[in-house]
């Protein structure tokens, strides 16, 4: 999951890691406060050394001056990261969602996918958030205060052989446990949300027929069902704080105990004591902080797989599936078509009002194998559809596995007569190609020659953009991610034949929002 929305973080990279260095120095300049502060009442204090005193208090504010400036730093730059983060994930989600058929849409619900836009995302980007400030500074300030805490006193630290292995425990479990009620969370706001989006969208009707107290028993209903999830999700977190407060009490008592032996003993300092007091706090409090972050990004691995379902969707409908050939015999125009699934059963040419009326003009399915770009195959459902003419917008229903029709505008655009036989494919090797490059603004281009790769009869090519701004490109379409993540964008994409232009779409977020744009490439040996 983090795999695939890692490439919305473009463009941000560089706010995300000045955060996560801004956090780092926060805590470590925070955490060496209290060593100061030992001794000043160690050295400073115990000799009446006023100018020691002065010095080390002028140190402690500089420090604390920088810590806050690196905490301010810290937040701003986590909530331009996040914040941009969000808006490329909903631009590309929005844009997938543009692309969808009706069945698309079906399958997942128009509430659902208001969810996932909002809700869902919303939470993805505060856990980016939280995750630079929170899950850098709890690690750093773990790892410097234990150190520090062990260099005071040895003895005392081996309070915490006892404390943080039963903390790691209810963490553990806390998180194992409140996965799937999270999960279940956002199934339920998207049921309250259908319900919602119903009955406004209905209001005459409702009123009309005078359903208000039905439909306020269903929304009540959904809304019980929200809140009963939402309680069992948080009573985990109910119960971890109290158990950790129970902890961090019972350790900050025994250190208070054993350390006063010390003192009075003779085996540890005051300020010894203070500072190992303070730093016990710290290491007990980053243990909670990196609680309650895991368990807000229990929250978010769910809503990003929901995220990237939406992403992953594959149109039913999609204009690469018009490309085949227009076939023309005794003057009638068809074509076939291989859909993405078994998710449409049947296909009419008309109004889906009609539909129902006129069976016997159904248009029945045809099962294809398609093979995909990582040598998958699939079977499908694939069509003969008729065509009046050319360049002229016709309508198509569709009939959903839901038994619903819908309608669909569909059209048979730039007809070209059928190209001249292809090059032959290469055999089996590594070769250097010419790439020439056409359509869009004509500012960008790529690098020729390009890298071909020929295997098992399968052509590959290696396509370098002039900018690092493209996030994706479709071809056949199937979706590729850049192969790297530093320098310009660079894509490994199938060639089916050399000579003949091949459509591809990229889609480049150097706007203020990602665009995709259409472009051909052509490819011929050197």
């Amino acid at each position: 999951m983090i795999r695939k929305l890692a490439p919305y973080t473009k463009g941000y990279r560089i706010w995300i890691i000045l955060g996560v260095l801004c956090s780092a120095g926060e805590a470590v300049l925070e955490l060496l406060l209290p060593k100061a502060m030992s001794q000043i009442v160690d050295v400073g204090i115990a000799n009446g050394d006023k100018e020691y005193i002065l010095a080390m208090g002028l140190k402690m504010i500089l420090m604390a001056l920088a810590s806050l400036v690196m905490g301010v730093g810290a937040a701003a730059l986590a909530a331009r990261a996040g914040m941009g983060f969000g808006a490329n994930v909903r631009a590309a989600e929005y844009a997938q969602v543009q692309r969808f058929s009706f069945a698309n849409i079906e399958h997942f619900s128009t509430a659902s996918l208001i969810t996932r836009l909002t809700n869902d995302v919303s939470s993805v980007q505060m856990t980016l958030m939280m995750g630079m400030r929170m899950l850098v500074r709890a690690p750093v300030m773990l790892i410097t205060a234990l150190v520090m805490a062990l260099t005071i006193g040895l003895q005392l630290s081996q309070v915490f052989l006892v404390v943080l292995p039963l903390l790691l425990i209810l963490v553990a479990i806390v998180i194992r446990y409140v996965g799937p009620f999270f999960t279940a969370l956002q199934k339920s706001t998207d049921d309250l949300n259908l319900v919602v989006q119903e009955d406004l969208n209905a209001i005459r009707v409702v009123k009309s027929f005078v359903r208000e107290d039905r439909e306020q028993e269903k929304f009540a209903q959904r809304s019980d069902t929200l809140r009963d999830t939402a309680e069992r999700a948080y009573s985990f977190v109910v119960l971890f704080v109290p158990l950790v407060t129970l902890i961090m009490g019972g350790t900050i008592m025994a250190i208070m105990w054993l350390g006063g032996h010390y003192v009075v003993g003779g085996s540890m300092l005051s300020g010894d004591l203070i500072a190992f007091f303070t730093y016990a706090s710290e290491i007990l409090m980053s243990l909670m902080m990196v609680a309650m972050v895991m368990m807000v990004l229990t929250r978010s691995i769910a809503c990003g797989k929901r995220i990237v379902e939406v992403l992953e969707e594959q149109p039913e409908i999609t204009d690469s599936a018009a490309d085949p050939a227009l076939t023309v015999e005794n003057g009638v125009m068809t074509f076939h078509v291989s859909l993405a699934s078994k998710k449409i059963v049947n296909l009419y040419v008309g109004m889906a009002a009609d539909a129902e009326a006129n069976k016997a003009d159904w248009l029945l399915p045809t099962t294809d194998t398609v093979t995909y770009s990582d040598g998958t195959s699939e079977e499908v459902y694939g069509y003969d559809i008729p065509v009046a003419a050319v360049d002229q917008d016709f309508q198509l229903a569709l009939l959903g596995t839901k038994g619903k029709w819908y309608d669909h505008t569909v059209s048979i655009r730039n007809a070209q007569p059928k190209a001249e036989e292809a090059a032959e494919t290469p055999a089996d090797g590594e070769y250097s190609v010419n790439v020439t490059l056409e359509g869009g603004s004509g500012r960008a281009t790529v690098e020729s020659p390009a890298a071909l790769t020929v295997a098992d009869g399968k052509m590959t090519a290696v396509i370098l953009w002039s900018s690092p701004n493209y996030d994706y490109m479709i071809v056949d379409g199937e979706k590729y991610l850049p192969t790297n993540t530093e320098g310009n964008s660079t894509f490994e994409i199938p060639v089916s034949a050399l000579g003949t232009p091949l459509a591809v779409t990229a889609d480049t977020v150097a706007m203020s929002t990602p665009h995709e744009i259409e472009y051909t490439l052509t490819f011929a040996l050197n």
